[in-house]
């Protein structure tokens, strides 16, 4: 065969574009035993009962979850303003935990509207980052934002010479006439700002759980902090993010890598919930439970059973797992569940 030129494959491919046909049989779902190709990078198996994502009805569930904590408006009230967007972030920050109980139980982690749906509305569930953030994601361009998926390299705790991967997902949200973009993130395990994060603002801004700026430097843009506490530091890093920005693969794949890679990503080697209740930052860390009042004090407690740790989820955490989602629960309890987390060190 004659290979074809540059610009007859580029043409073609043009084509190939440009038809708007539909396929002549819809994509069959990979059976039970083709488990190689259902954990792929690009995508995950979605159960066949699962309540598919409705954007008629997704709203609706969302702020039922969130208002279950905070005093919501109706759906339809919701509108693409500044005053909304920092309800939303602080609403669900305080109503949607951050847990990586699925990591910790070996479970690959979607991203796909129907399982984030599912999973933390329908059982009342929380998520890491790529879940967090993709159902404030869904939320938000229901009703009418500009959302730009952010992905980032994590610096929080790290030594200024220490190379890390991308692991992070946040948010950029466009605020018609209202100051331009935002950071919104309500995934950085309980140490995110609970307000938008305005990314125009030409110095520091204090806000209610801390002080916050954004910086270029090298090709990327740093979101640092200092905590009310600190006030003889200089602040932190916690993470940056290529200007050049990120196409959807590259979430999917950062996502498949922090939920599988053993050992190597921060959440498949702990255990890790968190919740802001009040102006407390609650978090547990493997065997240790840990109350900070922003910006004051802070009060630790050990964890010495998975029934001990059941109790935390429900009281202060609203992860009812028994009522919600009891075979999550049951696993648990497994000696190589959650219990190994719980081992003194």
């Amino acid at each position: 065969r004659v290979p074809l030129l540059a610009h007859q494959r580029i043409s073609n491919f043009k084509k190939i574009q440009a038809s708007d046909r539909p396929p002549t049989r819809p994509l069959r779902r990979p059976s039970k035993s083709s488990t190689a190709c259902t954990r792929t990078i690009m995508a995950a198996v979605v159960d066949a009962h699962a309540p598919a994502f409705s954007p008629e009805t997704f709203l609706a569930k969302y702020v039922a979850r969130l208002g279950e904590v905070v005093d919501m408006p109706s759906p339809g009230d919701l509108k693409p303003t500044l005053e909304v967007l920092t309800l939303m972030m602080d609403a669900q920050t305080r109503s949607v935990p951050f847990e990586n109980i699925d990591v910790a139980l070996r479970k690959t982690i979607s991203m796909e509207p129907e399982d984030v749906t599912r999973k933390m509305l329908d059982q009342k569930r929380g998520g890491y980052c790529f879940e967090q953030n993709t159902l404030l994601k869904l939320a938000l361009e229901l009703i009418g934002f500009t959302v730009t998926p952010l992905l980032c390299r994590v610096r929080w705790g790290k030594r200024p010479d220490e190379n890390t991967a991308f692991t992070h997902m946040c948010l950029k949200v466009d605020v018609e006439g209202e100051g331009g973009s935002y950071l919104a993130d309500v995934g950085f395990a309980g140490t995110n700002s609970i307000e938008p994060i305005s990314l125009n603002a030409t110095g520091p801004l204090e806000l209610s759980d801390g002080t916050w700026w954004t910086e270029e430097r090298d090709g990327y843009v740093f979101l640092s902090m200092k905590d009310r506490e600190e006030e003889e530091t200089v602040g932190r890093d916690l993470y940056c993010w290529s200007t050049t920005g990120c196409m959807y693969p590259d979430l999917l794949q950062a996502n498949h890598w922090s939920c599988t890679k053993v050992p190597g990503a921060r959440f498949t080697g702990q255990l890790f919930v968190a919740i802001t209740s009040g102006q407390e930052k609650l978090h547990i860390m493997n065997n240790t439970f840990v109350r900070r009042v922003m910006g004051g004090s802070k009060e630790t407690t050990a964890i010495e059973s998975t029934g001990q740790l059941e109790e935390l989820l429900r009281t202060h955490f609203r992860l009812d797992l028994g009522v919600s989602d009891p075979e999550t629960l049951a696993a648990m309890s497994k000696g190589d569940g959650v219990a190994r987390y719980l081992q003194p060190k």
